[in-house]
């Protein structure tokens, strides 16, 4: 059997190997090259939503143009010696702590924010996620809140009363009836006596920016894991990150000096 020459055995060696793709310059700005890497780094940091603005050729221009106007403005700024500014300095700390901010968040998220993690916080914290029906009666002010109050007390049927006098153009006519609300859907102070309330209990009135309110639950609610929005996960994975940082906070040596918080502006 003939044997194959042993350069040429090297030649296809080389030519199987998957070399990372040569950076190409795009521009060069008085002897510093913008290249192909630049330009995808500086691409990856406009928001998805708009990268389509800069997919055919004239928009890739304008788009590499503000790369070179900020490679421009930056030498000119060197020649000045505005890198040696404090001032410059101190926002270049900044930067480098909030960089650093971002990425341990990434790690934190990463490393403690599992699917498991994000289940476990739900049973534990199951309450956070109830899901209320109510129904409300709207006034403008507490004296009309506290007489359909005694109506009610003497007998009235909350729903006709809604109607009669609620001025919420989206439940009045429905009786009050605002069907099932997570706690963050409301404003506060709605919520905090709403979530109070039992199933055929009645409050109020509570004031909101919108009036005043008579509140009536009718029925309280769990949500199942499986039924949480991308908001509910979003929350969780805030909160997990919190409880992480919490503890990051209880191994290290924090104060606060309240007097002085109390004099800044």
């Amino acid at each position: 059997m003939k044997r194959m020459p042993f350069l040429t055995l090297c030649a296809i060696a080389l030519l199987s190997v998957n070399y990372p793709a040569v950076a190409e310059e795009l521009a060069n700005v008085n002897g510093t090259s913008i290249t192909t890497e630049d330009y995808k780094k500086n691409m990856a940091q406009v928001p998805p939503q708009m990268k389509s603005q800069f997919s055919t050729l004239e928009e890739k221009k304008k788009f590499l143009n503000i790369i070179v106007d900020r490679e421009v403005l930056s030498q000119e700024a060197k020649k000045a010696g505005m890198d040696k500014d404090p001032a410059y300095l101190e926002e270049v700390e900044l930067a480098k702590k909030e960089i650093l901010v971002n990425i341990m968040a990434q790690k934190l998220n990463k490393d403690k924010v599992s699917d498991d993690a994000i289940k476990a916080y739900f049973n534990k914290n199951i309450k956070e996620f109830q899901l209320v029906h109510a129904s409300h009666i709207l006034v403008k002010t507490e004296e009309e809140a506290q007489k359909i109050k005694k109506e009610l007390a003497a007998g009235g049927d909350f729903a006709e009363l809604a109607k009669k006098y609620s001025t919420d153009p989206g439940s009045g006519s429905k009786g009050g009836d605002l069907s099932f609300f997570s706690r963050k859907q409301m404003v506060p102070a709605f919520s905090d006596l709403a979530f109070k309330l039992k199933p055929g209990e009645m409050g109020g009135p509570v004031k909101t920016q919108f009036g005043f309110h008579l509140i009536k639950v009718l029925e309280v609610k769990n949500q199942k894991f499986e039924e949480l929005t991308q908001e509910n996960t979003r929350t969780i994975r805030t909160a997990i990150i919190n409880d992480e940082i919490e503890k990051l906070k209880s191994k290290g040596k924090v104060t606060i000096n309240e007097e002085a918080l109390k004099k800044a502006e």
